[in-house]
């Protein structure tokens, strides 16, 4: 690795006191001396980033600087989530990678590392890749009930809910109609706010849930009002 050759001056002398000198150059033969260094290591990621995107490089080094180093992953790539560039050991997400903070979490690739010696050598250690969870925003709103009777207030209508890819989130609710509130996930009429069916049989109404980050959803439902005896 210091010199690629060494060149000796040797000079030679007879008994009568002659005398010749030469130069004698010997060429050093590289033997590989050492395996590659890789450490464990940790990446990091954002859900829902594109295929493609790129999250870092691995890496390693050889004692043996006149070396080149190959990249592989031997383990742990769940669906052939990552890729790694074999010559630089840049991970990108694969074209098709889908990642869901929610589902999973965390990968542990197991990389090898091997040099160009003869016979060359290898060594390996885990690459941690932690994915980050995002805000998503809520996906569906249902309503258990879509009728509600004439002349009854107050009144529950059904019981709301709302479907989020964040697990544990908690929303806040709006109706568009002040006729209606919505308490501990139950859409109501108000008291003192009867319906009619004859001047209205069915209401269009506007649900929207915001969660704690500030995403919301708005769904629009159409209650029935059912006729009553009036007297």
């Amino acid at each position: 690795e210091a010199a690629s050759s060494l060149a000796i001056d040797v000079q030679v002398k007879d008994p009568q006191g002659l005398q010749n000198s030469a130069t004698i150059t010997l060429q050093l033969k590289d033997v590989n001396e050492f395996a590659p260094a890789i450490l464990d290591q940790s990446l990091a990621v954002d859900e829902n980033r594109p295929g493609g995107t790129e999250l870092g490089v691995v890496m390693a080094s050889d004692g043996d600087t006149a070396q080149t180093l190959q990249f592989a992953i031997l383990s742990g790539n769940t669906n052939s989530t990552f890729v790694i560039d074999p010559t630089s050991g840049k991970i990108k997400l694969s074209p098709n990678a889908s990642l869901d903070y929610e589902t999973t979490s965390k990968y542990s690739l197991r990389v090898e590392v091997t040099d160009s010696g003869q016979p060359a050598r290898t060594s390996a250690a885990t690459v941690t890749i932690d994915v980050r969870d995002l805000n998503e925003p809520p996906t569906q709103i249902t309503l258990s009930n879509l009728t509600v009777s004439e002349n009854t207030a107050p009144a529950v209508v059904g019981n709301l809910q709302v479907q989020d890819p964040d697990v544990g989130e908690t929303h806040t609710w709006i109706s568009s109609d002040s006729r209606f509130e919505i308490e501990a996930g139950q859409l109501k009429l108000k008291a003192g706010r009867p319906l009619d069916f004859e001047s209205e049989a069915s209401i269009s109404l506007d649900v929207t849930a915001t969660d704690r980050g500030g995403l919301s959803l708005k769904s629009s439902f159409s209650i029935k009002v059912l006729d009553g005896n009036d007297a």
